[in-house]
């Protein structure tokens, strides 16, 4: 009888599936101009309204990351032990389009889900809102071109009705405006008004109080002059 040979082959090992990544923390900056002529400008002649008007924000064509080529607010990752999602919607604010607003004048508005698979991210953006004069939108400068192509204004409630920008939008604004941002935004106006004009008074206030200061010290530093 022939004996039977049998060959035994090694499996091939399954190579270690890299971990999925841990969700990390977005802020977008929603810089809202009123064209209804509410927007104040600090605080001043502001209708008192609720945004009745055409709301729009500061937006631009990203560049040089995920995302690129579509429309999204201005924005960044949480840093870590920054001190709060409205610090940090400031400070990416002014990072990349010189408006220096501070911390005062961003409230929360809301946190969108954003899975993006076919990337490998997941992020949780948190969507921070303040109002702006149309003399401060017009100042705002692309301070990062290799992040950003420019920016522009582009009405809110328009973004995702219109068939042109609606496919472009960076997918977290898309859920933003899908999940109501125009409408939240608009019931935070009274908040938002006051968030302004209470920003503008500490502003006025801090320079007041620095002209008293340097006007006190002015004969000090006179005498100081003569006597050198």
């Amino acid at each position: 009888m022939a004996s039977l040979h049998v060959t035994t082959l090694a499996a091939t090992p399954t190579p270690p599936s890299s971990p999925p990544p841990r969700p990390r923390v977005g802020v977008g900056a929603l810089l809202v101009v009123d064209d209804d002529g509410s927007d104040g400008g600090g605080g001043e002649g502001g209708g008192g309204g609720e945004g009745g008007g055409a709301l729009r924000v500061l937006i631009g064509e990203r560049a040089g990351s995920h995302g690129a080529g579509r429309l999204a607010l201005p924005g960044g990752h949480l840093d870590f032990g920054e001190a709060s999602f409205a610090a940090c919607a400031a400070r990416e604010a002014a990072e990349e389009t010189g408006l220096e607003l501070g911390a005062a004048r961003f409230l929360l508005v809301h946190a969108t889900n954003d899975v993006m698979a076919s990337e490998r991210l997941h992020y949780v953006t948190l969507f921070c809102a303040a109002l702006v004069s149309p003399a401060e939108a017009a100042a705002a400068r692309n301070l990062e071109p290799d992040k950003c192509l420019g920016w522009r204004l582009e009405r809110l409630g328009a973004l995702a009705a219109d068939a042109a920008l609606a496919p472009r939008l960076f997918s977290p604004l898309a859920r933003f405006l899908g999940e109501g941002g125009e409408a939240r935004v608009r019931a935070l106006w009274p908040q938002l008004q006051a968030a302004r004009a209470a920003a503008a008074a500490a502003a006025e206030a801090a320079a007041a109080r620095g002209g008293s200061e340097a006007k006190a010290a002015g004969p000090e530093e006179a005498r100081s002059k003569g006597d050198a």
